[in-house]
């Protein structure tokens, strides 16, 4: 009996995982995987929109991501996060001050450096519909978190051309009610980029106060 009933608890377990593998979509997003892979490095302009649900109130600001490798430099607006890999440098011009730390991809967000490959580790996905939207062939996957890493996240919708294989946006849904949106503007591949662009330059910014918190 006890034989039986371990056997019935393996075939069990194994028809849960296969309901939550959608082949389709992970063979979709293997594709947008490789295409930004194959970039040794880009430059993309986006927008993000927040909504927070309590107060019933949205901020839309324009942002600019450079990648290369691990390392990253990211703007919204004059705040600026500069990563070479190891260390990031966060520059709040408000405060004119910028603040040096280890870099802990662990931390719960969504690191920058994965900002097209977010979907490769701790989550599980599914298409959730196919559109078209201003004429391009687009699907959207939904990805939920398999572990408790992701922070507040309890979803994310991908939504893809499925024609060039590019990432059009993501829309991030955490607990509290808070709805991010990132939509994809432009993204311009293999663009020329020193090493020394990925560390903060306090010499650009008189009179910045340096705050090393490593």
């Amino acid at each position: 009996m006890k034989r039986i009933y371990i056997i019935l608890l393996m075939m069990t377990s194994a028809l849960l995982m296969n309901a939550q593998i959608d082949p389709e979509a992970s063979a979709l997003l293997k594709k947008v995987s490789a295409k930004y892979k194959a970039y040794t490095s880009s430059k993309t302009d986006y927008t993000i929109k927040i909504h927070f649900a309590e107060a019933k109130t949205d901020i839309v600001k324009k942002g600019t991501l450079y990648l290369k490798g691990a390392k990253f430099k990211m703007q919204i607006d004059e705040v600026i996060s500069t990563c070479d890999g190891k260390n990031i440098w966060n520059y709040l011009p408000n405060e004119k001050q910028v603040q040096i730390s280890v870099y802990d991809k662990a931390d719960g967000n969504i690191s920058p450096e994965k900002f097209f490959t977010l979907w490769e580790k701790d989550y599980i996905y599914r298409i959730k519909e196919k559109k078209t939207v201003n004429g391009k062939n687009t699907a959207v996957i939904e990805m939920s978190p398999t572990t408790k890493k992701n922070g507040g996240i309890f979803k994310i919708d991908v939504t893809i051309n499925t024609s060039t294989n590019e990432l059009m946006s993501f829309l991030i849904y955490e607990k509290n009610g808070t709805r991010t949106t990132y939509t994809i503007n432009t993204t311009t591949p293999n663009i020329s980029l020193v090493e020394t662009f990925f560390v903060f330059d306090a010499k650009q910014f008189p009179g910045v106060e340096v705050v090393d918190l490593r």
